[in-house]
Formats: structure tokens, C-alpha cells, sequence
């Protein structure tokens, strides 16, 4: 009988979790701005986590669309970011923007097995606005 009890009070098998990696990343589409793309760089922030500029091979970036993985995500349900575009070879800023998107928390690998913060692609609009 005590055996019985003790089964009864593991709760069943122990949870596995799998090993699936998700990385946050910040993706924005420049698709919409009246800038060449093949000639700027870009550097994208969420909240005060901003990367070094981000250049891409000849031809911008894929779809018009440029990206950084890893950056710190707070844990709230919404968060501000931001884009800035600059000419490589003068420094000259061509494009500014912000905007406050929304956090999705997921748990990539599976219920309890920890969770990780994802941001929505976010569009750049001229006049300087970023929207999801």
C-alpha cells in the first residue's frame, strides 16, 4: 500500500523536454521607405539593447527586410523599437523610426520547459513610424 500511494502522489511520469533552440530576434521591413537599401546601414533596438550596424551583402537586404537575433527582450507586453539607417560613408542619417509592438511569450519546448520572448516582424513607415 505505501508503494500505491507514493506512485499516486509523483504525478506520473516526469516531464521530458525536448532540445528546440528559439532565439528572439527583431525583424523589420524597409520595403516601404524611399531609401536604397544597398547603401545603408541599419541598426535596430528594442528598448536601450541596441546592436552594431548591421550591413548586408550587395543589394540590401533580402525582401527588404533586415534583422538582428538576440536582443534583449524585457519581460512586459509591449515594447518600444527602434531603426535608425545610416549612410556607411558619410555617417548621414536617412531614416529614423520607433514604435511600441507587442511581446509574445512562447514555450518552444513545450508547456514548463521555459519560455522565450518574440517579437512581430515590424514595418517601417516614412515618416518615422514602426508598427506590427
Amino acid at each position: 500500500m505505501p508503494l500505491g500511494l507514493l506512485a499516486g502522489c509523483t504525478g506520473g511520469a516526469p516531464q521530458v523536454c525536448s532540445l528546440v533552440m528559439l532565439e528572439s530576434s527583431l525583424a523589420v521591413d524597409l520595403s516601404g521607405l524611399d531609401v536604397d537599401l544597398r547603401s545603408v546601414d541599419a541598426v535596430l533596438c528594442v528598448e536601450g539593447d541596441c546592436g552594431a550596424p548591421a550591413p548586408w551583402a550587395e543589394g540590401g537586404p533580402a525582401g527588404g527586410i533586415v534583422s538582428r537575433i538576440g536582443p534583449d527582450v524585457p519581460r512586459r507586453d509591449e515594447v518600444e523599437v527602434r531603426v535608425v539607417l545610416t549612410d556607411p560613408g558619410t555617417g548621414t542619417e536617412v531614416y529614423r523610426g520607433s514604435g511600441t509592438v507587442p511581446v509574445e511569450v512562447v514555450e518552444p519546448n513545450g508547456p514548463g520547459c521555459g519560455e522565450t520572448r518574440v517579437l512581430p516582424t515590424v514595418v517601417a513607415a516614412p515618416g518615422g513610424t514602426l508598427r506590427a
